[in-house]
């Protein structure tokens, strides 16, 4: 049978009001997407009267980070009964999904869904760390992943390949760094955490070690740890130094990406250490998610009616932020996961009328430029509504590849 793409305009999935009006204006029966994205989906459609946009996708596959069972239960709240979800676990190096789980109601009691199963062309192993088979329902072990579809190394990457791509039983494995395991219960395999020093972000892995290497520039000395916050990994820095955090902060972003700028900077007068003369991460102090990283000397509160409406709807976003919040505060000194910015730019669209891009909202980033914005474009005409079927060379709004 054939099937129709549809793709959205750049930045289309950021808009989570023209990312579900389009599902159900395009009858879209297949969604394939991450947890991070249905969680943002499922809080828009709670919020809104019209919840039929998802009636006519009968298949939700969400790939690309764990996922939790309560995203399940909020999605399937919005579909059809006949729709089926399915919880997909691969890599690139693998041809994508390896291995899959059909959710049938039967992990109402987990926090987050299974695995699966292997698909037919994949092979899965789950190893110790002598690369021996674990006792299934009791020992984790490393997933391997053999079978059609294996990569055969990283092109201009030599040295990297022989890290990752192995031999087992004369075929060769991909060595994902993942611990997985076996429930013996429901017979499904299961994900427990990535064990190397590496943050997932992006469906991409990323070296804490480099982070280091960037603060070892100015620091006397550090550590970068890996933390988990409602279901969300971020990077933690502790170090030793007599620079402030606001510099410490400018120089990360001048050599690293946003994503890979440390969340939270904590310093210390030493790190503490073990007998070995190692750094003992279980001795560090406790980090504080509600922490903010950076405030103006000088605190402007909103001076118009707009300016305290966007103030309002930060709070929503930033719940910890005090009654301190400064119209001239950039909310990326405040927050800066991706998903954050999507909620608050959804919130925009659920309470303005506005035809603005996500990337406006963060090239200028403070409450009173979002209040100016939203002032000048209130009463245009959402862009969403604009959305049809062009060629594929005008790349500006949504457009339909027909495949077969």
């Amino acid at each position: 049978m054939g099937g129709q793409v549809i793709l959205h305009h750049p930045n289309g999935n950021a808009s989570v009001s023209c990312f579900s009006e389009t599902i159900g204006r395009q009858q879209v029966t297949l969604l394939h997407t991450i947890p991070s994205l249905l969680i943002i989906l499922g809080d828009y459609l709670s919020t809104i009267k019209n919840k039929n946009s998802l009636k006519t996708l009968r298949c939700v596959l969400s790939e690309g980070e764990p996922l939790m069972a309560s995203i399940v239960r909020k999605i399937l709240s919005f579909v059809n009964e006949h729709c089926r979800f399915y919880n997909c676990y691969g890599y690139t190096e693998c041809t994508g999904t390896a291995v899959q789980y059909i959710d049938e109601g039967n992990s109402n009691d987990a926090d987050f869904l299974p695995i699966g199963r292997p698909l037919s062309r994949a092979h899965i192993y789950l190893l110790d760390e002598y690369r021996q088979p674990v006792i299934p329902g009791v020992q984790t072990g490393e997933i391997f992943i053999g079978g059609s579809g294996l990569f055969y190394g990283y092109y201009g990457c030599n040295e990297l390949t022989p890290r990752v791509l192995c031999n087992l039983n004369d075929a060769f494995f991909y060595k994902t760094g993942d611990l997985g395991w076996l429930n013996t219960r429901i017979k499904q395999l299961e994900f427990k955490e990535h064990q190397y020093d590496q943050v997932k972000l992006r469906n991409q892995f990323m070296e804490i070690q480099e982070i280091q290497r960037v603060l070892m520039k100015i620091v006397a000395d550090c550590v970068v740890i890996k933390e988990k916050h409602k279901n969300t990994d971020y990077f933690i820095a502790y170090v030793q130094t007599t620079h402030t955090i606001e510099y410490l902060r400018h120089h990360c972003l001048t050599f690293l990406p946003l994503y890979m700028t440390p969340y939270i900077f904590i310093i210390v007068d030493t790190l503490p250490v073990d007998q070995n003369g190692k750094i003992n991460q279980q001795n560090l102090p406790i980090s504080d998610f509600f922490y903010l990283p950076t405030f103006p000397s000088e605190v402007k509160l909103p001076r118009t009616e707009m300016e305290q409406r966007v103030h309002k709807i930060w709070h929503q976003v930033l719940s910890y932020v005090g009654s301190n919040l400064s119209i001239s505060t950039s909310f990326f000194s405040l927050r800066d996961d991706p998903k954050s910015f999507i909620s608050l730019f959804n919130l925009y669209s659920i309470n303005f009328n506005h035809n603005l891009r996500i990337t406006t909202f963060i090239e200028q980033p403070t409450i009173a430029e979002h209040a100016r914005l939203l002032m000048e474009n209130t009463t245009l005409e959402a862009r969403c509504d604009r959305s049809h079927s062009i060629d594929i060379k005008e790349g500006e709004l949504s457009f339909r590849l027909h495949v077969s």
